[in-house]
């Protein structure tokens, strides 16, 4: 898995001016440039899933997630590349135009089930139905114990090279924070920005990830609506941020971490003395869905 993980992450890392960043030591891990379609932290999560999927020489990988889905997007690469067929199942009819994430997971040769929104609710009950012999399930967005083992690693192999007092990261399923939080030392804040409204269940079902107790913080005010869903104000950040930084985000996940992020400035949340790294998980490819993003894709 060493060989996987970059071995040299200074290419990756790119401190923000520190006019943006209210004179807080800030710099952003460039997980999207990792790799063009298994970039960011669906890479990191595909790590601990891959040598269980080869060690027990299953058939097909089946899960599921949406229309915009980064970490289906992530699968049907990784499945072609491996000559692995992938499945994903979906919630609703299929539509009569499917999304760019959807219509390149096809070409990747990812079969595309649509059920209905009774089946999907209640997946776990119907998991079974869409399984054979030779199946290896993941959960969506990779959520699962399996799903940690690359962020740890990495967070270990930062840990050995630079020194950071806060890790902050966009949290959909929240297996990625769990995996900062396994790799963290002890005196490191881990920050979540739920990008889920009303996702109580959030912080429970990551603890569920971790073999002990891991102090972490979920900041709930900033989903901007709920997941895929965005603001006005949200896009106008986000394309003056990238006129500033050059660097893109996406506005289900990373737009709106470094949202927070600058409120987080505004409330002088950090000291002087704090070092903040940014961890961009990708996901830039969902941008297609919204024209107006065109103009800052970095795909």
């Amino acid at each position: 898995m060493k060989k996987l993980l970059p071995i040299n992450l200074k290419p990756l890392l790119e401190d923000l001016p520190t006019a943006l960043c209210n004179n807080i030591a800030t710099t952003v891990l460039r997980l999207d440039k990792i790799h063009a379609h298994i970039g960011g932290n669906k890479f990191l999560k595909l790590l601990g899933y891959e040598k269980e999927i080869k060690e027990k020489k299953c058939n097909r990988v089946v899960s599921t997630g949406g229309y915009y889905s980064n970490h289906l997007y992530a699968l049907s690469y990784w499945g072609w590349q491996n000559k692995i067929q992938t499945v994903a199942i979906l919630k609703g009819m299929r539509p009569d135009s499917l999304s760019p994430t959807l219509q390149d997971c096809e070409e990747k040769g990812m079969g595309l089930i649509f059920i209905d929104q009774k089946q999907y609710k209640e997946l776990n009950h119907y998991q079974e139905t869409f399984m054979q012999a030779g199946d290896y399930w993941i959960n969506s967005g990779g959520y699962g114990v399996l799903g940690t083992v690359g962020v740890q690693a990495l967070m270990e192999h930062i840990n050995q090279q630079f020194t950071f007092t806060h890790i902050i990261c966009a949290c959909g399923t929240g297996t990625t924070l769990a995996g900062l939080c396994l790799g963290a030392q002890a005196h490191q804040k881990i920050i979540g920005v739920s990008v889920l409204k009303g996702h109580e269940s959030l912080e429970n079902e990551i603890v569920a990830l971790l073999p002990y107790r891991i102090p972490f913080t979920i900041l709930n005010n900033y989903h901007q609506g709920g997941y895929a869903r965005y603001t006005k104000e949200l896009l106008q950040f986000m394309s003056s941020f990238f006129d500033r930084t050059g660097i893109p985000s996406d506005f289900v996940y990373t737009g709106k971490l470094f949202f927070a992020l600058a409120d987080l400035y505004k409330q002088q949340y950090f000291t002087s003395r704090d070092k903040v790294l940014v961890i961009h998980s990708g996901g830039i490819q969902g941008n297609r869905g919204l024209r107006i993003l065109d103009s800052f894709m970095a795909l």
